[in-house]
This record gives structure tokens, sequence and C-alpha cells, in this order.
């Protein structure tokens, strides 16, 4: 069995607190990758010449204006010499088995082009402070793309894929502001790439204030626009059918969010903040906000928004 390369891309802006972690569980592969390449996105921290210091030749460092995560991963995988591609964010983890499972698994069964596992959380600062991420249905049957419509279940960094496969639907979408992995997947599956699940957990994601993903309301509002964005694209009509159904619950989701951010600024006497909040949530769903206000009073009778 041919022994696949493997590049592994990790995206940093000002990242220069974590990503040490990050490049040492890359390092600790029992299938070491043929290169590791750190897309340096305009950090003001730092965070490359970090990394060329304690890394020297082991890692690739590229440099460029801050142009947002989707341009740092295609900047990699322009420069990667890799079979297959391993994302990882600068902030977080890979178990050590994770490479050598994933592309063994590849290697064996050419007609698989993506093999993503389980992931876990863990607190910053504390990585053996772990639990488990409350994920739906893994992501590998007959029809990937409705799986994906409903919503992502692939988190970018439990996922090893076939470069290739990637260039064919273009890369990442620099025009998108978050979401750009879901744009991803929905494409590669709608161009009949095959997905496998690995029940077991080869991923760490790092729990921290800040942090992008922690911004539910900016989520639900880009998924919106990659689903809206597929619609306009050739789709089967099951998968119409899937976004037509998907696209009333993430819009639910953003008002919601939207309510809770602006409560919650409202309580924190940023009252300009607050009712900007407000205000996108009554642009969004002007007719839904009573429905929504009500339910959100009777899971908390005392009135106060969660």
């Amino acid at each position: 069995m041919k022994r696949p390369s493997i590049s592994v891309i990790i995206p940093a802006f000002n990242a220069r607190a974590w990503i040490g972690e990050a490049i040492d569980s890359v390092l600790g592969q029992t299938w070491p990758p043929a290169d590791i390449i750190v897309v340096d996105d305009g950090s003001e921290d730092g965070t490359g010449a970090v990394v060329t210091a304690r890394f020297g030749g082991r890692v690739r460092v590229l440099r460029q204006e801050n142009r947002g995560l989707a341009a740092a991963r295609n900047a990699g995988l322009n420069a990667a010499e890799g079979e297959l591609i391993q994302l990882l964010d600068a902030d977080d983890l890979l178990l050590p088995r994770k490479l050598e499972k994933q592309a063994a698994i590849l290697a064996h069964d050419l007609s698989l082009d993506v093999v993503h596992s389980d992931f876990a959380f863990f607190r910053d600062g504390a990585p053996g402070d772990r639990w488990p991420s409350e994920q739906r249905p893994p992501v590998e049957g007959s029809d990937p793309l409705l799986e994906f419509i409903r919503g992502n279940t692939v988190a970018v960094h439990t996922a090893l894929t076939r470069r290739t496969r990637i260039e064919q639907v273009g890369g990442f979408d620099e025009s998108l502001g978050a979401c750009e992995d879901l744009d991803l997947w929905l494409r590669m599956a709608a161009a009949g790439c095959r997905f496998r699940h690995i029940p077991e957990v080869l991923a760490l994601y790092r729990v921290r204030p800040g942090s992008m993903s922690g911004d539910r309301a900016r989520q639900a509002l880009w998924t919106i626009e990659v689903l809206e964005r597929a619609r306009r694209r050739p789709l089967p009509p099951p998968a119409r059918a899937a976004i037509r159904s998907s696209l009333p619950r993430f819009r639910n989701m953003l008002v919601l969010e939207q309510l809770r951010n602006g409560a919650a600024l409202l309580r924190a006497g940023r009252l300009g903040a607050g009712a900007a909040a407000i205000g996108r949530a009554l642009t969004t769903d002007p007719l839904g906000i009573p429905g929504r206000v009500a339910r959100l009073l009777r899971l908390h009778p005392r009135g106060k928004m969660p």
C-alpha cells in the first residue's frame, strides 16, 4: 500500500499564545506529514516570528496581509506538496494517531475523498479538561449533501481530504466571512465526493473567549448565506427541498441569538449596542419577533432573557 504524503495547513492571526501547542500536536503524529505550513495572516503579535524561532525549518511560514481565514487556507493549499490535506486552526490540536488512522483508510480505499472523526472540547490552558462534542449522526451516507444542508457536523480539523478534490471545486470561497468550511463541504458533496466517518475522538477544539466559532449569531448569519448561495447552483430536487426546510430554522436561530445578545448588552448598560442588536433582529424577521419574545419569556418566567 502506497503511503500518501500529507500537508498540514495552519492559518494564524495573532495566535502566538496557542500556535506552539498546535504545531507540537502535528509534530507528535505517528504518521509524520510531508510539510507543515503556517500562513501568518497579517498578525500583529509576532506569530510568524515566534514559529520560526521555535521550530526553524521544520515549519514553513508564509506571510500575507490580513485577508481572512478562507484566503489563508487557500494560500496554504497553493503551497502544499502533499496528496492529502489536514487543515488545523492555530488554537486547536490533533491527537497523536489522527493522521495515521485516516491516511491508512484513504490509502486503502481510493474511492473515498474525505475521512473525518469525532472531536472533543477542551478548556483553554487545560488540555486534560475535555468533554465530547454533541454531534448529529456522522456525514458519510449515500447522500452527504442532504446532511450538510441540515448543518455542518464535520469540524474542519477532524477531516483529512484529498487535495485534488478540494482543488476541483475551487478551494475556499474568500468572499465568505464565516462558514467557508460548510460551503466547501457542500460543493464537494454536490460534486460527488465520498465521506467516511471514524467514530473516535481524534482532534481537540479549544474553548476560549473571543473565538470566532463562539459567536452563534455570526455562524447562523453566514450559514444562511452559504445555503442561499447553494440554492442558486444546480442541485437535485431533494437538496432544494432540504434547503427550503433548513433556512427557516437557521433564521430562527439568528433572530434568537440577536435578541439574546441585545438583552445581554442592555443589562450590561450598553444601551446603544443593545438597541442595535435588537434592531438587527427586527430587520431579520419583524413579523416573527413577538412570538420569539414570548417563547423566551415562557422559557424564563422571571422575564429575564437567557
